[in-house]
């Protein structure tokens, strides 16, 4: 009692607040006590006290225990980076030959085919395929004209007349003044 002496009057909208706060309060509490009663079956456990043997095997510097049963157990999300390494078989790689014979990329017969670039490069070395260019049609020559072959050679002949041109004149020896 001796505390409300010292504390002045409480006004209508300090008494909502403190009930306000103590509402809030009673649900935070009954909210986290359903969240704590969830948590063995959301991670795999049977119940609580199987849980809190495995925290306390891995705090004593233990294995990961895992649970008995794991129906509920999260599943685990895909790596991200490197994917899965692909199997190539005997058709895949009749395929990609195939395909770079036709005059494919390496990038679109690895798309196509589903397997990496390199995974492609290689099967190309192992075919022996490695130093061939991919067959291209060649487009015709355009016949040059007699007054395109004058401006070609052009400036090929300004560049042998200039350095014809360039005679380096020595002054002639003065003589010496005694």
């Amino acid at each position: 009692m001796d505390s409300a002496r010292n504390h002045p009057p409480m006004t209508p909208r300090i008494t909502i607040l403190f009930d306000q706060v103590a509402t809030a309060k009673a649900q935070y509490e009954q909210s986290k006590a359903e969240f704590l009663a969830t948590l063995p079956g959301e991670l795999g456990y049977e119940s609580a006290d199987e849980l809190i043997a495995a925290i306390r095997q891995i705090s004593k510097g233990g294995k990961k225990a895992s649970p008995t049963t794991s129906p509920v157990a999260p599943a685990k999300a895909p790596k991200k980076g490197r994917r899965t390494r692909a199997t190539i078989t005997e058709a895949m790689r009749a395929q990609v030959v195939s395909l770079l014979k036709e005059g494919k990329t390496a990038k679109l017969v690895a798309s196509t085919v589903g397997v990496s670039i390199p995974s492609v490069q290689n099967i190309k070395k192992a075919a022996g395929m490695v130093g061939e260019k991919a067959p291209q049609a060649k487009a015709p020559k355009a016949a040059k004209t007699k007054s395109a072959k004058k401006q070609a050679t052009k400036p090929a002949k300004k560049l042998k007349k200039a350095t014809k041109a360039k005679v380096v004149a020595t002054p002639a020896a003065a003589p010496a003044k005694a």
